[in-house]
């Protein structure tokens, strides 16, 4: 398991998206909250694709070499597996505040230059 993405660096406005594949991305967590309401942070996402090698990927083929060889030990989603990170203090899951739906079809590095852009403009335009 590789375990070096950063905490994002400012949670308290990070937009939190809940990614679905239609044939989507997440957000901030609580451990109160039901992992079906919880996403990943946008600031995650983006440092999960400066990470691993998303170039010309698909969402699908990012799923599948990625994200399944991630959650495969635990048998689990990505989601309740960042939540069991100790070193995570909710900065990398929490509760959805959009939900993102896109096709598996999409190329990875599309849809997050969509999440991050909205994150943006969601801030007031900071960069």
């Amino acid at each position: 398991h590789r375990r070096s993405v950063h905490q994002p660096s400012n949670t308290s406005t990070a937009t939190m998206a809940s990614v679905s594949g239609s044939k989507g991305a997440s957000g901030a967590s609580s451990t109160t909250t039901p992992t079906r309401m919880l996403g990943v942070s946008a600031e995650f996402l983006q440092q999960f694709a400066a990470e691993y090698d998303v170039q010309g990927l698909t969402t699908q083929q990012v799923k599948d070499k990625y994200v399944k060889f991630m959650t495969r030990a635990e048998a689990c989603s990505l989601v309740k597996l960042l939540q069991g990170w100790p070193d995570t203090d909710g900065m990398l899951v929490g509760k959805a505040n959009v939900f993102v739906s896109h096709a598996w079809t999409y190329k990875f590095t599309d849809v997050l230059e969509v999440l991050l852009e909205y994150d943006r403009q969601r801030r007031g335009g900071e960069k």
